[in-house]
């Protein structure tokens, strides 16, 4: 997961962790926590949200995400 993206795109919406969180509908904890371990964890449900509430092209998401997944 590229955390430093994810990070720009948060500040370019004028978003912290807690107000994405709470845009998304996760508990502020639970989505730092995530993030502490680059990612892990994040289901199909919350990648959609978070790029619903950051309005993230498909590419972005990609480039978030999955960015080190190998097919």
């Amino acid at each position: 997961m590229n955390i430093q993206m994810l990070t720009e795109k948060m500040a370019s919406m004028g978003l912290s962790k807690a107000q994405l969180a709470e845009k998304i509908g996760m508990d502020r904890a639970t989505l730092y926590r995530k993030l502490s371990q680059d990612g892990a964890g994040f289901t199909v449900s919350e990648v959609r949200s978070i790029g619903i509430a950051l309005a993230l092209s498909y590419s972005d998401i990609q480039g978030i995400f999955f960015e080190n997944v190998v097919a």
